[in-house]
């Protein structure tokens, strides 16, 4: 199957509400203060928010997409000003990935949008990324803080 074949099956599952990413019922809280390598491992970026915010992770695309933020959540800052977030993988293969967000691997060598499940710093693999506009990829050698997301209190 080609890229453009994914893409295609991809944004009709989106557009008809399919597909295998759902959104938790988290949303955007604000960011680490510190920032961080890719490579610290997907749990350690969860542990980071946790200790930030507790009870929050590590945002995925899915949770930006569907949830947004909070009208206090302070904006991303930084310079550049991006954060690490989770993808939300739509589709893909060993060469390519397509995030919920339309966001796709085709910038990174390795196919990855999560620097190899956050276990790689290297510029040839990809991260995704979350600005105050859009979701985006970054090299995986890049140091950013990390987008946090909580579950709304009940």
């Amino acid at each position: 199957m080609t890229r453009s074949m994914l893409f295609v099956i991809a944004a009709l599952m989106l557009a008809l509400g399919g597909g295998p990413v759902r959104a938790q019922q988290r949303h955007f809280v604000g960011q680490t203060t510190t920032t961080t390598p890719a490579n610290v491992g997907i749990l350690a970026l969860h542990a980071m928010c946790d200790a930030q915010f507790p009870g929050a992770r590590m945002c995925s695309t899915a949770d930006i997409l569907a949830n947004g933020a909070d009208s206090d959540a302070p904006p991303v800052s930084g310079t550049p000003p991006l954060l690490w977030i989770n993808p939300s993988l739509v589709a893909g293969t060993d060469t390519f990935q397509l995030d919920a967000s339309g966001v796709g691997s085709g910038a990174s060598l390795s196919g990855s949008l999560s620097c190899f499940n956050w276990s790689i710093n290297l510029a040839t693999v990809a991260g995704t990324t979350l600005s105050q506009s859009r979701i985006s990829s970054s090299s995986c050698d890049n140091e950013y803080a990390v987008a946090c997301c909580i579950a709304p209190k009940k």
